[in-house]
């Protein structure tokens, strides 16, 4: 069995195109260790891309679909804006399961504090972000919508 993705083994709620589309990165990923251990090139080095499976493994073993239409709670394949009342801004933050990036979007990995604060947040919830520095940061969620 993998080790969890997240703490204490909670579920990493998704978007199903999210599980779709980390099920294509998989399969990708799983084509070209075949490919470059039948003697093909691969770009990636063995380790780097075994560690890439492992984590997609991970985050497909954790994952459970919400139900579909419009977003009420933030979850791996949603565009969260938020609002960080301490530094007067506000960001737009597409939460992702690695190894997912999209472009023109600011990335927030689901592992991530921000992440972790953020998923299962609705809007009007404040996501208390726990950083590394022991420091704390809260983030007023403002609107979630699905991917685009």
């Amino acid at each position: 069995m993998l080790p969890a993705l997240l703490p204490h083994g909670q579920l990493l709620l998704m978007t199903a195109a999210s599980r779709t589309e980390l099920e294509t990165t998989l399969a990708e990923l799983v084509a070209t260790r075949e490919a470059r251990d039948r003697g093909g090139e691969g770009s990636e080095p063995g380790t780097d891309l075994q560690s890439r499976i492992v984590v997609v493994e991970q985050a497909l073993a954790q994952a459970q679909v919400v139900p579909g239409g419009e977003p009420t709670q933030a979850v791996v394949g949603t565009v969260v804006d938020v609002h960080d009342g301490r530094k007067q801004s506000r960001y737009t933050l597409t939460v992702l399961a690695p190894p997912e990036d999209p472009p023109g979007s600011i990335a927030v990995s689901v592992t991530s504090p921000v992440g972790v604060a953020l998923i299962g947040s609705a809007v009007g919830d404040t996501a208390v972000v726990a950083l590394p520095d022991g420091r704390r940061r809260e983030l007023q969620v403002t609107r979630i919508q699905p991917t685009p």
